[in-house]
């Protein structure tokens, strides 16, 4: 196994174009439109960051959302940043729509780490009832170590760790920054 620099390895993912951190609308909506677009029955993954554990808490919102999926043979994927505190860059509550749209999309298979979480925060905070969601990394990781570790330790950073070292891709959130952008965005319904 090569120790990989996280670092690099997300500079180089943002560089060639497959790690994208929306920054406009129009990036939020190309996004989502690509996700749609991809062929019936494709998997992609899907997890949130939200303002707390609590789906009922009055200031309960959904910080982002991430989306990773397979296009012609290469791993790519989307953050969207919502009602984060450095997303000045679009209104959250316009964002929003399109991503409903890829989570009630029943032609996309939905996989995600902790996904009860996700799913019952998502219908809780929005009504949105996610469709086709099938896997979840985290039971799955559960299952293969079950007896083997302690409470609270299957995270997805420990899963990819643990599992797929090779990957270098474990403690890779703190290097994904949202910037400003100059762009026009009228017209966006």
């Amino acid at each position: 196994v090569t120790k990989k620099d996280i670092r690099s390895e997300v500079e180089a993912l943002k560089q060639s174009g497959r790690l994208t951190v929306t920054r406009s609308l129009i990036e939020v909506r190309a996004a989502m439109e690509f996700l749609q677009n991809l062929p019936a029955n494709s998997i992609i993954s899907w997890d949130t960051e939200t303002t707390g554990l609590d789906p009922w808490a009055p200031d309960s919102r959904f910080l982002s959302h991430q989306f990773g999926f397979t296009f012609e043979g290469q791993t790519h994927a989307v953050v969207v940043p919502l009602w984060h505190r450095t997303n000045t860059c679009y209104n959250a509550n316009e964002a929003w729509p399109f991503i409903v749209a890829v989570l009630e999309n029943p032609n996309l298979t939905k996989v995600g780490h902790n996904g009860k979480f996700d799913l019952k925060y998502t219908r809780v905070t929005t009504g949105v009832e996610v469709a086709s969601y099938s896997f979840d990394t985290m039971y799955a990781t559960h299952s293969i170590c079950s007896g083997l570790q302690g409470s609270g330790t299957y995270t997805l950073k420990k899963a990819v760790w643990d599992i797929i070292p090779e990957s270098g891709l474990g403690g890779y959130d703190d290097l994904l920054e949202v910037e400003e952008i100059d762009e026009n965005e009228e017209g966006i319904e």
